[in-house]
């Protein structure tokens, strides 16, 4: 079946449309992390790209099974409490959510499904309804109604599905952020109460300030405050006060000292004999501090059972009393409050700097969907993920066929050229935890790589732990986020919803970029169509007919002089208009040079391709001169563009006249004059036509008034049969240097 033209230009305005308000509403996603905010955003712009009055979107309790709604446009607060607190599986929207699937109902009247009668007799026809989903789950619904019955097209469908998507995912991440924030208020308030002992959240301040305490608490000559590193066996000095204010960042076996000897043992200890106990390391005293250590008592830090550090004090009154075990006691006791603290302040930064990740990844987002050159876009997702996040290594791979290729990364496997990073393809499903990922589509933590069989190692990487995560499109895996560290343990859950939600955003801006790539190409196939059209209609007619002439010139000069005379001047007319049609079309191969171009030029240019086309006088009258905005100049070079093809084409014109006349404000003093205004006047005397019988869209009327609307102006034709068509074209503009 032959598309027309003018159907291309409608479907390629509609995805336009469609792409336009899927990147402004993933725009308010990323902007945004208020709920309200964006699912108002999201349904006022839908129902717009859609031209209907009424829709609204439910959100799941996941408690009580209970969709409520949200956000609605076009109906009373009657009729929502009618329709309101869905269960699930009851209803069209209790259905999809039950299903995952979307619902389309033609006539709902007729529907034994619905269960609201509300529905019906507020005269409502058509539905159609989509599942709000992220990460497998049903958030809720997007539903759009309408009184009379409607068709839904297939486009719309899967535009509606699309938004869908995009609002599942801004949901779960305006929850998250949510969660975030009450986390950070409880552990706010947790640091509230023991604000006796600590006055920072900065956590070596802390340190230093537990050590301080706990040495004044026991009336000590000096502390030192530890933090196990299980990985390497060892603990390290990170605050120390008093007597021990020398070995800050020392390192010692856990084998190798008494604090060790705590941490492995998890049992408080009292050595009042400390230059006898073997668990002291005496030359660390002896070698950094100068003397011998005395007296000490040392508790373990501890958290959910598990060891991460020591607190120790030395020397009570300057060594001469010893500890006692209520000494040891309340030390312990100071020790689980100050291990508290420090989990609260680790946490609480933990948590800030997730925040603030969420804000800078946010905003970024923002910017990335603004970008439709698909490789630009994946190198700034890779970029900004490695350096926001301070991972070791972040790449991108796409699915092509049974392979996963890698296309972009960030970091020194990837920037380095000594690395020469490989393997850059996985077999899907059988390489790597890249393709275990890319084949079953679910995200994969690895705390430690050498204890994984998926994990492929590559010569001088230095990466311990690994997270990667699945990229889809409507479900569909097309690619992976991966994410590496050089320390063990380095992901929690945390960053695995962080990771999942940007791969998330990936996908949006692959899909997008894709999308935009192949609105590009049809649109560079139809400008292409229609060249060669117009060159074989006009250019190839036009040298055709002055061929002729020039074969049978010869003989006619032979013949008859003046009618040889006549037909050189009828070759010379079809050489200059071929000539003409030849600029125009090469003009429209580079519109930057439609701008760079005089108005006057381009209409005289018209006028002689049009002359030399069908041997039509055309006349060109210009009064005034000005410079018009380049939107204005198109606009008005198009418009006559139509105009006189419907002249040439249709009207059977004898004559054509075209007028452009340039007005100041000051006609007196136009160098002075703001304000200039410009009227385009395309006049024939062809067989004219009657405007009420010719449909709107016929001749390119509606296109040259769209055009006219698109800059201001104001467009008139005026017609009838048998007394010609005149088109004027009135555009007022302000503050225009002429």
């Amino acid at each position: 079946m032959k598309i027309s033209k003018r159907e291309l230009e409608r479907q390629l305005a509609s995805r336009s449309e469609e792409l336009l308000a899927i990147n402004e509403i993933t725009a308010a996603v990323n902007q945004s992390l208020d709920l309200n905010e964006i699912l108002n955003h999201a349904l006022e712009k839908t129902l717009q790209v859609m031209k209907i009055d009424h829709g609204g979107i439910y959100l799941l309790d996941d408690q009580n099974g209970i969709l409520k709604i949200a956000v609605q446009r076009g109906f009373t607060p009657k009729f929502v409490e009618e329709i309101d607190s869905l269960r699930r599986g009851e209803g069209f929207s209790g259905r999809v959510v039950l299903t995952g699937e979307p619902l389309v109902i033609k006539d709902l009247s007729q529907d034994a499904r619905l269960t609201r009668l509300a529905v019906q007799e507020a005269g409502f026809r058509s539905v159609a309804i989509v599942p709000l989903t992220s990460k497998g789950k049903t958030l809720g619904t997007l539903f759009v109604i309408t009184l009379g019955q409607r068709e839904f097209a297939n486009g719309e469908i899967n535009l509606l599905i699309s938004i869908g998507h995009q609002l599942g995912i801004a949901i779960d991440n305006a929850r998250l952020y949510e969660d975030t924030k009450k986390r950070l208020a409880q552990l706010a308030a947790l640091q509230d109460t023991t604000r006796a002992m600590v006055s920072t959240l900065e956590l070596d301040a802390l340190l230093k300030l537990i050590v301080q305490q706990a040495t004044d608490l026991l009336q000590a000559n000096g502390g030192i405050l530890n933090l196990a590193d299980w990985e390497k066996m060892e603990d390290e000095v990170v605050a120390c006060t008093g007597s021990m204010d020398k070995i800050l960042g020392i390192r010692m076996g856990l084998d190798k000292s008494l604090s060790g000897w705590v941490t492995l043992h998890k049992q408080p200890v009292i050595s009042n004999s400390m230059m006898d106990d073997p668990r002291v390391a005496q030359r660390i005293a002896e070698e950094f501090l100068g003397h011998r250590l005395m007296k000490g008592v040392v508790a373990p830090l501890t958290i959910k059972d598990k060891v991460f550090g020591t607190l120790v004090v030395v020397d009570k009154l300057k060594g001469t009393e010893d500890f006692s075990q209520d000494d040891l006691d309340l030390l312990v006791g100071f020790a689980n409050q100050a291990a508290t603290s420090i989990e609260n302040t680790r946490l609480y930064i933990n948590e800030k700097r997730r925040a603030d990740q969420f804000r800078a990844i946010s905003e970024v987002s923002r910017h990335l969907t603004l970008i439709m050159n698909l490789d630009e876009a994946l190198k700034q997702v890779v970029r900004v993920i490695q350096q926001t996040f301070g991972y070791y290594h972040v790449a991108i791979g796409l699915i092509e066929g049974d392979e996963l290729v890698y296309r972009v990364g960030s970091g020194k496997l990837w920037d380095d050229p000594d690395y020469q990073f490989k393997p850059s393809r996985l077999k899907v499903g059988e390489e790597g935890i890249s393709g275990w990922v890319a084949a079953t589509g679910q995200p994969f933590l690895v705390p430690d790589v050498s204890k994984e069989l998926h994990y492929v190692h590559m010569e001088g990487s230095a990466t311990r732990s690994e997270l990667t995560v699945p990229i889809l499109i409507k479900e569909k895996v097309i690619g992976v986020l991966d994410a590496q560290s050089d320390r063990l343990n380095a992901f929690d859950e945390i960053d695995l919803v962080v990771l999942q939600s940007l791969a998330h955003q990936a996908g949006a801006v692959i899909e997008n970029a894709r999308l935009y790539e192949r609105a590009q190409q049809l649109a560079v196939m139809e400008e292409r169509n229609r060249l060669a059209r117009e060159l074989h209609d006009a250019v190839t007619q036009t040298l055709f007919s002055a061929s002729l002439l020039a074969e049978a010139l010869p003989a006619s000069w032979e013949n008859n002089p003046d009618e040889a005379r006549h037909l050189l001047q009828e070759l010379r007319g079809l050489n200059r208009g071929a000539l003409a049609e030849m600029r125009t079309l090469l003009l429209e191969l580079r519109p930057a040079a439609l701008v760079e171009t005089r108005l006057v030029d381009l209409l005289r240019q018209l006028g002689e391709a049009a002359s030399g086309r069908e041997g039509i006088p055309v006349s060109v009258m210009i009064e005034g001169q000005g410079e018009l905005p380049p939107d204005v100049h198109i606009a008005i070079y198009r418009i006559a563009q139509e105009a006189m093809n419907n002249a040439v084409k249709h009207a059977r014109a004898k004559q054509i006249t075209v007028r452009l006349c340039y007005r100041c404000a000051d006609v007196e003093h136009p160098e002075s004059s703001p304000n200039l205004s410009v009227l385009l006047s395309i006049s024939d005397d062809g067989r004219g036509f009657d405007l009420n019988r010719v449909p709107h869209d016929r001749l390119g009327m509606g296109i040259m008034q769209e055009r006219a609307q698109s800059i201001g102006a104001i467009l008139t034709i005026d017609s009838r049969p048998g007394e010609g068509t005149q088109v004027t074209l009135l555009w007022e503009g302000k503050e225009i240097n002429i």
